[in-house]
């Protein structure tokens, strides 16, 4: 069993977004759902549910279920496969994070990012190893 404490999904991001857009929490979510507070605690932590429970909380939070299906999906193949997908699709795993936000930030904040590693980038490799040394 996966250490549910430290699983982040985009799945569970968006349910917890929408949990706070509309104001209810986890144990109001498992009531109108029919399942436990556990259950779906952990489903908020990151723990995939099953296709009905997952059908169950995006009638709830008035969410589009094929598109959290994906996103179901994408978790277990990333649970399963770890970061091979992501590699197979060309894609940098350790980019994945800054990918889930970029959409988030405006875009002066998406240009202040790129000046910042392009400054981090002047400086040098082992500049930058040796600032990550000094901040610790």
């Amino acid at each position: 069993m996966p250490n549910i404490e430290k699983v982040n999904t985009r799945l569970s991001e968006i349910i917890n977004a929408k949990m706070e857009e509309r104001g209810v929490s986890i144990n109001d979510v498992a009531k109108s759902t029919g399942v436990s507070y556990e259950h779906m605690r952990r489903v908020a932590r990151g723990v995939v549910p099953s296709r009905f429970i997952l059908k169950a909380i995006c009638d709830e939070l008035k969410l589009p279920f094929k598109q959290l299906q994906e996103l179901a999906d994408e978790a277990k193949m990333r649970e399963k496969y770890g970061d091979l997908p992501l590699k197979l699709a060309g894609k940098t795993p350790s980019l994945e994070p800054l990918e889930r936000i970029w959409s988030k930030l405006s875009e002066q904040q998406q240009e202040d990012l790129i000046y910042m590693a392009k400054s981090w980038l002047r400086r040098g490799p082992a500049a930058v190893a040796n600032s990550k040394v000094a901040a610790v």
